[in-house]
């Protein structure tokens, strides 16, 4: 097993709040997914636009060099408000394009009025070699 590491800090600049929160968990959990791979050269080399297709294109490199992804667990440092149905949503669009069962991904919120306009993310990612 393997495990990787992924931080991301987000200005907001657009009101979105769900957006914002899912672009910046969505590059914290790739680069804990590279990172624990040893994929990482595969980050920089991305040249996709959106969020999801990133989330797709890494599930897709683990797949094809032998790994599976176990757990990843999330913390989300913000001081907006996010209700446990955005939460879920967020959750849920991010399992679908990784095929993991919802069960093994945990996305924990922390409140910071520090931190009014800016959202900051730590994921980490644990791995296995898939049984051939």
């Amino acid at each position: 097993m393997r495990v990787g590491l992924g931080i991301a800090f987000r200005k907001r600049i657009q009101t979105d709040v769900l957006s914002t929160t899912f672009a910046a968990l969505s590059g914290a959990v790739v680069d804990a997914l590279l990172g624990a791979s040893g994929l990482m050269q595969f980050r920089s080399a991305s040249t996709l636009h959106s969020e999801l297709d990133l989330l797709k294109q890494t599930e897709l490199r683990l797949h094809y060099e032998g790994f599976k992804i176990i757990n990843i667990d999330c913390a989300i440092l913000t001081a907006r408000d996010l209700s446990e149905s955005a939460i879920d949503e967020i959750r849920d669009k991010m399992c679908k394009a990784l095929f993991i069962d919802s069960r093994d991904m945990n996305i924990k919120i922390y409140d910071d009025d520090q931190m009014p306009y800016a959202v900051q993310v730590q994921a980490v990612a644990l791995i296995g070699q898939k049984n051939n």
